[in-house]
């Protein structure tokens, strides 16, 4: 059992890995200074510094746990390719502020939380891809490369992300993106 001192540490930590989440999906991260982090937390700063000694350290974290929780989120593989976008849209959309900042300001990423996003970008196609070719087995689909059909996937809805409304993109652009795929695989 762990003991009150850890437990405080644990909840500083969270609170400060939601705070910045927070603030970076409002104004991005040249707004989100760990100074800012720490007020907002309710923290001080030397504070912030024990959990992450530097800037990169924290948003490493950051991205970390937000691609681990947006992996868990999605649950095992849908059952067809159709269920599979649509499960990724939704959770795409409840995250489509933060998503959207972390992909428009990825070049000023630490080397990590870049990886992290990486990593999340790799198993959301490799999910996609896994559900049309079983889909193509099964409906006999046109017979595309389920790499290429993933890829397509990806490109057009972070184009979306990054070319629409702050938060509205999803909404505005997810429905149409899911259409065309399938359309696209129809045979």
């Amino acid at each position: 059992m762990p003991s009150r001192r850890e437990e405080r540490k644990a909840r500083s930590r969270e609170a400060i890995l939601s705070t910045a989440r927070e603030l970076i999906a409002a104004g991005g991260l040249a707004a989100t200074s760990t100074q800012r982090v720490a007020l907002a937390a309710g923290l001080s700063h030397g504070a912030l510094f024990v959990h992450f000694p530097r800037r990169e350290d924290l948003l490493a974290a950051l991205t970390a746990a937000f691609a681990a929780d947006f992996e868990a989120g999605l649950g095992p593989p849908a059952p067809s390719l159709e269920a599979e976008l649509s499960l990724q849209l939704d959770r795409l959309a409840a995250a489509e502020k933060l998503c959207t900042r972390l992909l428009a300001e990825e070049t000023a990423l630490p080397a990590p939380a870049r990886e992290a996003l990486r990593s999340l970008e790799r198993s959301l196609m490799a999910r996609v891809a896994a559900a049309f070719a079983a889909d193509r087995a099964r409906l006999g689909l046109r017979p595309l490369s389920p790499r290429l059909v993933a890829a397509a996937w990806l490109a057009l809805v972070q184009r979306a992300l990054l070319r629409g409304e702050p938060g509205a993109a999803l909404p505005a652009w997810g429905g149409e993106i899911r259409r065309f795929i399938l359309e696209l695989v129809a045979a």
